[in-house]
């Protein structure tokens, strides 16, 4: 800087406005100081463009949080006017990747399981208590239950809280067996499924859960699916009655439940994401809007977007009220977005077959111990919603587990196709558990793509093979490498609570697919870490339709970024989810990890009920447990699979 001259402006402040006016020197000075640069150079180790014309570069150019050039250092210096740009070099020993995207989670349902005094599951998991391993026997959970009621203050006046347990790994489970693992804590134990949850006597006392109790509910079912003996309740006897009516007032407030969603905030983006979307979002605006009040504000470190809730909207208007108040009301959603939470225009998620998790997903060949899938959404009533939505330009995104329910969901599409062709519509096949080669083909013929959980492998391959789904079919559990290899746009994600948000973990299971005893279930179904890097950047923003704004490091996008200590590319694939995570860009604006927030600044929404608030959102939350029951049996109201 020119220290003369800059004496000479501020000298020239301090005289009178006439004595300014006829001073040339003003002019003169201001003319020869330095512009403030509007642009910044970032300079890193290596820079993933996924752009496969300019595949890696040195160094991207971001101005008003959008990307203005990539490429080569000396070059964007020659291309830049000179003094519009500052060179930043504090990633010169980073990698740069586009920021990575999860395409399918649920918060809401997160943040309550991340509420839990104590996690014990069948996978690793970051809590706001610390590092939960995972446990996959009986004798792993019982253990960790003993020792975590040791640190429990009983003082709260509620029972502890345990999410995690599922009696495929973890055994059996009653009031009994924890009245002599745990006599003096009262505890609840909640499935991992959130469907279920088991109290010891302590807790049921501590709650006034008692015989009379449950006889004064007016539904019989409900009625039926209490188990006070052995302390067991589940679908409507725990979701409509004991949790909102005994557990939730002693557990969730709306302050805790706020708290989780802090939580989730900043364990999403110690993960590198820089957007995220809820396929299914909330149809009742209370419960999105607590959820804007938590990820709304600006200084929130990713965007977030909700794809509505198809299959609520159709029972609640479709044949009550005909397709055009179900268009309307989908339509009206779109005024529920706010600050960094959106609605995504067009776009509609649907339910059918049930959870890979529960064995309720609907399968060509059935079950080697002859029990039965189930519906989410009856046949009949899917296509009549799909038709609908698919008649009126949408994009539809389809929660699908079985190779049968496919069949289903590949047979509404091609009517439908048949019936009113499409170009460029983007169906989306969720989940993607189990899919035949026959049809990967169809798939592809018919213009759909994959967002896949690639973590169902690693996690439930082994119990799998033995148990229910047989070795043969488990080896094509996620078949990734067929879809890729037909040249279908792939998407991964977490369903998260199904699995964490961990988009690396992502990478790392597609790319691996070791089971948790080491077991390679299909290895011909691994892809290269370019295509499961794909998954998560530029795949998942065709997916949601936003490959225009994110998902690669290009000219005219926003400048999204996650900044890693190693290149995904070229490391050891077995160590991909091991590889740091510094932190992101979002939009232009730095943001390592972990950032700090004011929590005086994060406002947000205004909410004038809390009460209906956190209703609504536990309501969503319940919605949300209803597509990923973890237990074979029939769900509410739903007809068995024949």
């Amino acid at each position: 800087m020119n220290f003369s001259k800059l004496f000479s402006v501020l000298s020239l402040t301090l005289l009178p406005i006439d004595a300014l006016a006829q001073s040339s020197a003003l002019q003169d000075a201001y003319q020869q100081f330095p512009e403030f640069p509007a642009t910044t150079v970032y300079v890193g180790k290596e820079i993933v463009t996924m752009n496969p014309d300019v595949p890696v570069a040195e160094a991207v150019a971001v101005k008003d949080g959008r990307i203005v050039d990539v490429g080569a250092l000396a070059d964007i210096e020659q291309r830049l006017p000179k003094r519009s740009y500052a060179i930043d070099r504090g990633f010169e020993d980073k990698v740069i990747v586009p920021g990575f995207i999860e395409q399918h989670l649920h918060p809401l349902l997160g943040a309550l399981v991340m509420m839990s005094d104590a996690i014990i599951s069948i996978e690793d998991w970051e809590t706001p208590n610390g590092f939960a391993p995972l446990a996959i026997d009986q004798e792993a959970f019982r253990s960790r239950l003993v020792e975590a009621v040791e640190g429990f203050d009983t003082s709260l006046g509620r029972p502890m809280m345990v999410w995690g347990y599922h009696s495929t790994w973890h055994g059996d489970m009653s009031r009994a067996i924890l009245d002599e693992l745990v006599p003096d804590v009262p505890v609840a134990v909640w499935q991992r499924s959130t469907h279920e949850m088991y109290f010891n006597t302590l807790a049921l006392e501590q709650l006034d859960i008692t015989d009379d109790y449950i006889q004064s509910w007016p539904s019989q079912l409900a009625i039926s699916q209490a188990d006070l003996e052995n302390g067991h309740f589940l679908e409507a006897a725990f979701w409509e009655h004991v949790f909102f009516e005994k557990f939730a007032p002693a557990f969730a407030s709306i302050d805790r439940v706020m708290d989780a969603l802090e939580y989730t905030q900043d364990y999403y983006h110690s993960n590198g994401i820089t957007t995220l979307a809820e396929p299914a979002g909330p149809v009742d605006q209370n419960a999105q809007a607590l959820v804007a009040k938590a990820f709304g504000p600006d200084d929130t470190p990713f965007n977030f977007y909700f794809v509505p809730d198809g299959r609520t909207l159709g029972g609640m208007f479709l044949e009550s009220e005909g397709p055009e108040r179900m268009l309307a009301e989908t339509e009206a959603m779109l005024g529920w977005s706010e600050g960094r939470t959106q609605f995504l225009p067009k776009q509609i998620k649907l339910l059918l077959d049930g959870a890979i998790y529960s064995q309720l997903m609907i399968m060509r060949d059935g079950y080697t111990d002859g029990h039965k899938g189930q519906w989410i959404m009856t046949p009949e009533f899917f296509e009549d919603v799909f038709d609908v939505y698919w008649d009126a330009g949408y994009q539809i995104h389809i929660h699908n587990l079985g190779d049968g329910g496919l069949d289903i969901v590949l047979d509404t599409l091609d009517a439908a196709m048949q019936r009113n062709p499409r170009d460029d519509h983007r169906t989306v096949m969720v989940h993607f558990g189990y899919a035949q080669p026959d049809q990967i083909v169809r798939i592809k013929d018919l213009g759909a793509l994959v967002s896949a959980n690639a973590v169902y492998t690693p996690t439930l391959a082994d119990k799998y093979a033995a148990e229910g789904v047989g070795r043969e079919r488990t080896e094509r559990m996620v078949p990734l490498a067929d879809a890729v290899n037909a040249g279908i746009s792939i998407s991964l994600h977490s369903d998260m609570p199904m699995a964490p948000a961990v988009p690396l973990k992502f990478m790392w299971a597609a790319v691996n697919r070791v089971a948790t005893s080491g077991w390679v279930p299909g290895p011909d179904q691994r892809i290269s870490a370019e295509d499961a890097l794909k998954g998560i950047t530029i795949g998942a923003a065709y997916s949601l339709r936003l490959e225009d704004e994110i998902g690669s490091i290009e000219t005219g996008k926003l400048a999204n970024f996650t900044i890693l200590e190693d290149n995904p590319l070229t490391v050891d694939p077995m160590k991909l989810q091991e590889i740091g995570v510094w932190g992101t860009v979002l939009q232009g604006r730095v943001q390592p990890v972990p950032v700090e927030s004011d929590p005086d600044d994060r406002a947000g929404i205004e909410l004038e009920n809390d009460d209906q608030i956190l209703e609504a959102a536990l309501r969503h939350a319940r919605n949300k447990a209803h597509y990923h029951d973890h237990s074979p049996k029939k769900l509410k109201g739903l007809p068995a699979f024949n």
